[in-house]
C-alpha cells in the first residue's frame, strides 16, 4: 500500500490526489443533461455544470483549511455533495408514488431522516480515516465512471445527430417546379401548431367541454374545419417531420424504419424541412420562435424571436431567471428545502432561485409568441413569409388560467379542468390574432391552425386533432373532413404554386417512445369518419 501511495503514473495519481469531489459535484448536471439530451441542447447545462464545479472546489478548499488534510476534506466534500443532490431526487420520487408518497414527502419528515443518515456517513468516514488512501482510490475511480457514462452518452448522441443531419441535408432536394403565378403576389403562410389540442368530439366526451363556439367563429372567419382529422403520429417529434416534409416517415429515410429505437435526424427534418426549402426557393423568408424544445426551434430563420432575457446582476449570476434545466436541477437538490420554507421572505427570498421557473417559462413563452403575432409585429414584416409557430399549449404543464395569469397547479398531467382552462385562454387569443392576420394582410394569407397530436396525457395514443385551414380563393375546394397533416402542404403547393405532389392516403399511427417507428394504425371512431363511420 505504501509503495502504491509513493508510486508515479496514473495509479499513483488516483491513489494520492483526491479529485473525486470535483467530478461528483458536476455529475448531477451531466447525468440530467444526458437523460434529456434529445430535448435540450448541451449549452442549457453549461452554467449549471460550471457553478457546480466551482461550488465543489470551494467546499473542498474550505474543508481542507478546517481539517488540514486533502483526502479527508475530499471525502467529506463528496458525502456532502451526494446527500445534497440526492435529497431532491428522493423527495420527487416520493411525491410520484400517489397519496402515501405525498403524505411522506414532507420536509418535516424527510429532512431529519436525511440529516441522521448524513451524520452516520460522517461518523463512518471519521472511523475510516486510517484507510483514506484506499478510500480515495475507490472514490476517484467511482467518480470517473459516474462522470464518464453521461459524457459518453452525450457525445454519442451528438455524433449520431450530426451524422444524421449531414446525411439528410445531402439527400434534401426541392422539386424545382413550384412557381408563383405570373402577375400574382405570393401569400404569406402561417403554420400555427397548438400542441396537444384535441378535436371537438373528444373535448366534449372526455372533458365535457363544448368547443363548438370557437369552431363556428373560425368558420365565420372563412376557415374550413376538418372535423374528422387525425394527426399522422401521436408525438410531436414524429408528427411534424411528416407534415413539414409531406410524407410518412418510412418514406423519408432508411433510419425511420421499424425496429430502430433512435430518433436521430427527426430534428433535422423539422428544422430544415422540404416545405421550408421549397418556400425559400420561391423567395419566402422564414419567421420562427423559441419553443424551449430545440427540435422545433428554427433558430437560423430569417426572423427568429426568443423570449427576452433579463439583464440584472441576479440574472447574470444565475440567482434569478434560471433556465428550465437549471431550475430543474435545483428543484431536484437539497435547495428545495430553502425554497419551500414558507417563512423565507423578503431579501433572502429574492436571492433564492425561482423554482417555479420551469413551469412559468411555459406561460412566458406562450404569451410572448402570441404577443408577437399582433398586427403591428410579425404580420407587418415584409413578405412573402413563412411563419412557423409551435405553441406549447394547451399541452401540459398547465400554468395558464382562463385569464392568462400564471397558476402553479400541483396537479397531475391528466388534470382535465386545468387543460380546458389553458385551451379556453388560447382560444380567446387565437380568435383575436387570426382576425388581425386575415383582415390586415394583403394579399390574403394562407393560415393553417393544426395541432401536432391529441392530448395523450388523458388518453393514450391520442391523434384526433384540431385542424382548420384558411385558404383564400378557391383553395378550400380541395379540402375534406379527413385530411391529415401529411397532405396539408401537398394541397397548398398544388393549389397555389402549380405543384404536382398529389395527395397521399390519410393514415394515423401510434408508437412507443422506446420503438418510435414500430407503428400501430389508429382508425377514426367518430361517427361518419374513417373506417368506422
Amino acid at each position: 500500500m505504501a509503495d502504491l501511495e509513493s508510486s508515479g503514473g496514473v495509479w499513483g495519481v488516483v491513489y494520492r490526489i483526491p479529485f473525486h469531489p470535483i467530478l461528483i459535484a458536476a455529475a448531477p448536471a451531466l447525468i440530467m443533461l444526458a437523460a434529456n439530451i434529445d430535448q435540450i441542447r448541451p449549452s442549457a447545462a453549461t452554467r449549471a455544470i460550471l457553478y457546480s464545479f466551482i461550488a465543489g472546489v470551494g467546499l473542498l478548499l474550505a474543508l481542507r483549511i478546517a481539517l488540514r488534510d486533502w483526502r479527508w476534506a475530499a471525502a467529506f466534500t463528496t458525502v456532502v455533495v451526494l446527500f445534497f443532490f440526492s435529497y431532491g431526487q428522493v423527495y420527487a420520487q416520493l411525491q410520484s408514488q400517489g397519496e402515501w408518497g405525498w403524505a411522506v414527502a414532507r420536509h418535516r419528515y424527510l429532512l431529519p431522516t436525511w440529516l441522521v443518515a448524513f451524520s452516520g456517513s460522517v461518523v463512518a468516514i471519521t472511523k475510516l480515516r486510517r484507510y483514506l488512501g484506499p478510500l480515495t482510490t475507490t472514490f476517484n475511480l467511482v467518480a470517473v465512471i459516474v462522470v464518464a457514462m453521461p459524457v459518453v452518452q452525450i457525445a454519442v448522441f451528438e455524433l449520431k445527430s450530426a451524422t444524421a443531419a449531414s446525411q439528410l441535408s445531402a439527400d434534401a432536394t426541392t422539386s424545382g417546379t413550384l412557381r408563383i403565378p405570373e402577375g400574382e403576389s405570393a401569400p404569406d403562410i402561417y403554420y400555427i401548431i397548438p400542441d396537444a389540442y384535441d378535436r371537438d368530439d373528444y373535448l366534449l366526451s372526455e372533458y365535457g367541454y363544448d368547443n363548438g363556439p370557437f369552431l363556428r367563429t373560425l368558420e365565420e372567419m372563412g376557415f374550413y374545419v376538418a372535423r374528422c382529422s387525425q394527426s399522422n403520429y401521436n408525438a410531436t417529434d414524429l408528427s411534424l417531420p411528416a407534415s413539414l416534409n409531406m410524407n410518412y416517415l418510412e418514406a423519408l429515410g432508411d433510419r425511420f424504419q421499424a425496429g430502430n429505437s433512435e430518433k436521430h435526424g427527426l430534428d433535422e427534418l423539422i428544422r430544415h424541412s422540404r416545405v421550408r426549402s421549397e418556400l425559400e426557393a420561391l423567395g419566402y423568408s422564414v419567421v420562427a420562435f423559441e419553443t424551449g424544445f430545440f427540435y422545433t426551434q428554427l433558430d437560423d430563420a430569417d426572423h427568429y424571436y426568443s423570449l427576452p432575457k433579463e439583464g440584472s446582476m441576479a440574472q447574470l449570476l444565475g440567482l434569478q431567471g434560471l433556465n428550465g434545466f437549471e431550475a430543474m436541477l435545483v428543484q431536484n437538490s437539497g435547495a428545495r428545502v430553502l425554497t419551500d420554507v414558507g417563512n423565507v421572505t423578503g431579501f433572502l427570498m429574492r436571492l433564492l432561485p425561482d423554482l417555479d421557473r420551469p413551469r412559468s417559462i411555459y406561460r412566458d413563452r406562450t404569451l410572448y409568441v402570441l404577443d408577437q403575432l399582433a398586427p403591428d409585429k410579425v404580420p407587418s414584416l415584409r413578405g412573402p413569409k413563412f411563419v412557423f409557430v409551435h405553441i406549447v399549449s394547451p399541452h401540459f404543464p398547465y400554468v395558464i388560467d382562463r385569464d392568462g395569469e400564471f397558476v402553479n397547479r400541483e396537479t397531475p398531467d391528466d388534470d382535465k379542468e386545468a387543460y380546458v382552462d389553458q385551451l379556453v385562454y388560447l382560444n380567446g387569443r387565437l380568435t383575436e390574432i387570426l382576425k388581425g392576420i386575415i383582415e390586415g394582410t394583403d394579399p390574403p394569407p394562407i393560415v393553417i391552425l393544426q395541432s401536432d397530436h391529441g392530448n395523450g396525457t388523458v388518453r393514450g395514443n391520442a391523434t384526433e386533432i384540431l385542424n382548420a385551414y384558411y385558404l383564400p380563393g378557391e383553395g378550400s375546394e380541395g379540402l375534406y373532413p379527413e385530411i391529415s397533416p401529411v397532405n396539408t402542404f401537398r394541397l397548398i403547393f398544388d393549389t397555389y404554386f402549380s405543384g404536382s405532389f398529389g395527395l397521399l392516403e390519410n393514415a394515423s399511427y401510434s408508437s412507443s417512445h422506446e420503438l418510435p417507428y414500430d407503428l400501430t394504425p389508429i382508425p377514426d371512431k367518430r361517427p361518419g369518419c374513417g373506417e368506422d363511420g
